[in-house]
């Protein structure tokens, strides 16, 4: 009886929820549209276009390196685990991260993960993520200063990565009391990798810029567009970073105009991706319900 009821429960929260979202995507999307300027596009469409694909693999790349996070884990998961990803995104416009963080494991348990595995995966992940993205940003940012002082910090990252592996560095997990720890040598390819997906989202901001005719530095669209995520991500209080990630993008002297089609374009993306995976795991859900 108590577990109907805290069934029950769980189902009308997650209705709630799935609602405000719904809510916020509408009421979110119309306001960016209508301070979007896109009579500055001109015959620049297809740039646009261009962008929002280079977010896309963006995208298909992070989702990506959360599969090979969870690999590491759990040698057995299968590659569909890569969907939590996607399916994950729209609720980071709820109040919290923590609700990001939440359906991640939701979604990551409905493709075979359980929950602790799931969370051990997402501190992992972000530890790629934001370590990544910090070295991202400053680097191309040096670049745009220096180019020897942008290669000395390639090779210096270069070299920790590459010692990283050497002796087959470990480290305490925070807040496990040394129970858990990160092997830093198995983190390097996916690592890397996650360091690609930064400059292909440089890219598309990038392209955004250029679809409005503004000249934008290549290296430091890049710098500013890691910067940006990364300092929305450590905002867990802020929905999807809202107002701190356009806050960032200022720093770095961006225009008004391309900071705003530049949050349109990621949240389409979001939306798109993100609920075109929640139909999909819910089918699949479905099929094999039906098979059992």
């Amino acid at each position: 009886m108590k577990s109907n009821w805290l069934k029950t429960v769980y189902k009308a929260i997650n209705v709630v929820l799935m609602a405000g979202v719904f809510y916020f995507a509408y009421t979110y999307g119309t306001s960016l549209i209508r301070e979007a300027d896109f009579s500055g596009l001109d015959n620049n469409w297809w740039i646009l276009v261009l962008a929002f694909i280079c977010f896309v693999l963006f995208y298909i790349i992070l989702s990506f390196h959360w599969f090979m996070i969870c690999k590491i884990i759990d040698p057995d998961i299968k590659s569909v685990q890569a969907l939590a990803y996607f399916a994950s995104q729209p609720f980071k416009y709820l109040p919290s991260s923590i609700f990001s963080f939440s359906f991640r494991a939701k979604y990551a348990k409905q493709l075979g993960m359980s929950i602790k595995k799931s969370t051990y995966a997402q501190l992992l992940e972000n530890f790629n993520i934001l370590g990544s993205g910090l070295i991202v940003s400053v680097t191309f940012f040096v670049f745009t200063r220096s180019l020897i002082l942008g290669i000395l910090c390639l090779i210096v990252f270069a070299m920790a990565a590459y010692l990283s592996v050497r002796f087959k560095i470990e480290s305490k997990v925070p807040l496990t009391k040394g129970k858990q720890t990160i092997c830093i040598y198995k983190l390097v390819p996916s690592f890397l990798l996650i360091t690609c997906a930064w400059v292909i989202s440089g890219l598309s901001f990038w392209l955004v810029g250029n679809s409005l005719n503004y000249t934008i530095d290549l290296g430091l669209a890049i710098s500013a567009s890691a910067a940006a995520f990364v300092v929305s991500i450590l905002a867990v209080f802020a929905p999807g970073g809202i107002g701190v990630r356009e806050l960032t993008l200022s720093l770095f002297a961006v225009q008004n105009s391309a900071v705003i089609m530049w949050r349109l374009l990621t949240f389409t993306a979001d939306m798109i991706v993100g609920f075109t995976a929640v139909v999909y795991i819910k089918i699949r859900l479905n099929i094999i319900k039906h098979q059992s």
